[in-house]
């Protein structure tokens, strides 16, 4: 990670490799947000599983806490949290066939390989502030 400049145009100071808690994490998309005082490493952990570390500062050091949502399938899986009016949101994609039902229709195209969709659903905490497990939206 690198720290930016007040106008968010610049780098400021060297990179600063994160403490993952002796981890290397295999993971693309990762998402980090704070929340009461707490900060969150999200990622799809192998491109699949969502997984989350915590930690109280942002270089860390880490602590891994599990995964929260299970793979729906052998795509990939990114995501997205924010809190919009004191609820929080998790935003993800699913891999939807042209024929499932509420897929977008790909007769324009033609393409008839399974394309990805938004899905959102409200994210919860227990009072440790863990994530509590997600169940997808759609299978």
């Amino acid at each position: 990670m690198v720290r930016l400049n007040d106008s968010l145009t610049a780098t400021v100071g060297d990179f600063i490799q994160m403490d993952m808690g002796g981890a290397t994490p295999k993971m693309e998309g990762p998402w980090v947000f704070k929340r009461n005082g707490l900060y969150y490493f999200t990622m799809p952990e192998n491109n699949r599983d969502l997984s989350y570390y915590t930690a109280t500062s942002p270089t860390g050091p880490w602590q891994y806490q599990g995964i929260f949502m299970p793979r729906r399938s052998e795509h990939n899986n990114h995501h997205s949290i924010v809190e919009f009016q004191g609820q929080w949101w998790l935003f993800y994609h699913v891999w939807l066939k042209p024929s499932d039902a509420g897929a977008v229709a790909a007769n324009s195209s033609g393409c008839q390989r399974p394309q990805r969709q938004v899905a959102a659903i409200p994210l919860q905490f227990d009072q440790q502030g863990r994530i509590l497990p997600v169940q997808p939206s759609v299978q």
